[in-house]
This record gives structure tokens, sequence and C-alpha cells, in this order.
């Protein structure tokens, strides 16, 4: 299963891969037009960025459906989501047929963190 769109701002891929039966590669693909300047690309940035998170995180969930325990994601065309991938947990909890969704999303970073270029606080 994968994800293509084409639009004429961006085009963009993302595909998922199982390696044996415990590791799984998402591979995200961001390019503009060569056309298209540097402020039109910013514009635009966003909606690439948006597009291309519901892309991996459809590969990730399919990723613990066929119950792999590491998922490593590179995103090609985007280095500050690729920045923050490199960063996020690949090793994926064990998984229970009564597991908590919840259980199952990354754990929370220190307070103070710099991720991406933004600080991280925590509510107090």
């Amino acid at each position: 299963m994968s994800y293509q769109c084409i639009r004429p701002e961006y085009e963009l891929s993302v595909d998922g891969l199982a390696l044996g039966g415990t590791q799984f590669v998402i591979h995200a693909a961001v390019s503009y037009p060569t056309w298209s300047t540097e402020p039109e690309r910013e514009r635009v940035r966003h909606k690439a960025q948006m597009e291309t998170l519901f892309a991996i995180f459809g590969e990730w969930e399919r990723a613990m459906r066929i119950g792999v325990r590491s998922v490593r994601i590179r995103i090609k065309g985007d280095d500050q989501l690729d920045r923050f991938f490199r960063r996020w947990p690949q090793v994926l909890s064990p998984r229970s047929e009564a597991a908590d969704p919840v259980s199952l999303e990354p754990s929370p970073r220190p307070s103070g963190e710099t991720v991406g270029g933004m600080k991280l606080v925590t509510p107090s």
C-alpha cells in the first residue's frame, strides 16, 4: 500500500515496506516544481507537510497491524520533517489484544527540549 499525490504546487509519494517480520521502513518524498520560487514553496509547505504526516501515519498504522517491532521513517525533500522523524521513537511497544491505543503513542519529551526549532513546554 502506498500514497501518491500530484498537485500543481507539489508532488508527494509515501510508501511503506516490511523488512522481514520485525522491521518496517517508511519513505516519503516531497518535491516542488523547478519553476516555483521560494516564497511560493513556503506558501504551500504546511499543506504538503500535513498531507505527508497523514500518509506517514497511515503507513505507521499498517506497520502496527502487521506486528512489526521497529519503524524507520525518512523524508526526502523536507528537512524539517525528516529531522523530526529521525528523533521519533523507532521501537514500537509490544502489542496485546487489549492494548490501549494511547500506550502505542511515542513517549513524551522533557519540557524545554527543542525539536524542529520549537521549544517544548509541559503544561503545569
